[in-house]
């Protein structure tokens, strides 16, 4: 059986080199719907997205970012070195030279926010790959939102009050071709009839 649909699922790699080119406004406004289209607990939709194009803000964060990670100790321990050894590098781009960045927010409170923001990541995501875009989840993005810079951010890109930034997407056309799969891991499902 095959699916066009269930191939596109299986087909969508994090994308880790963009082209400088900015995102079409159409296929912008596709994937930001289809973020709004995605399911929520209680049918709450808590989820907020402020889309950057701005590369003086989006440069700004990048620096402020790898500050964060470089003075923050509560790092895991499997990911300590190699994310230091990323932040510490002048020509490291955290967002992967994207255009365009999505981040998504959450309510302070609420009924299941953060699986809500997940499920429109991934919405936004699968449309980003469905329109031959490249997207990658930056969950070290949250550093910079629990650094020193959390209001200053929260000014700058005009987070609705009670709402909390919680990762990015990088969203902008790919670089390269895609990754291939890596195999999936096995015995990771069991059936109970």
């Amino acid at each position: 059986m095959t699916n066009e649909f269930l191939e596109l699922i299986k087909s969508r790699r994090s994308t880790r080199k963009f082209k400088p080119e900015q995102v079409n406004q159409d296929k912008l406004d596709a994937i930001i719907e289809a973020g709004l289209y995605a399911p929520s607990g209680n049918n709450a939709q808590s989820w907020h997205f402020t889309v950057i194009q701005n590369q003086e803000v989006i440069s700004k964060m990048n620096q402020d970012l790898k500050k964060a990670i470089r003075s923050s100790d509560n790092l895991p321990e499997f990911m300590l070195s190699k994310i230091k050894a990323a932040a510490s590098n002048d020509a490291t781009n955290l967002f992967y030279g994207a255009p365009t960045l999505i981040l998504v927010s959450q309510p302070e409170g609420g009924f299941f926010p953060m699986v809500d923001a997940a499920l429109a990541s991934e919405n936004i995501m699968l449309a980003a790959h469905a329109l031959e875009l490249g997207s990658c989840w930056i969950g070290s993005a949250g550093w910079l939102f629990n650094s020193a810079k959390r209001n200053e951010y929260l000014e700058i890109l005009q987070i609705p009050q009670g709402y909390f930034p919680s990762h990015i997407i990088s969203i902008g056309k790919r670089a390269g071709s895609p990754a291939q799969a890596t195999a999936r891991k096995e015995n990771a499902v069991n059936y109970i009839k």
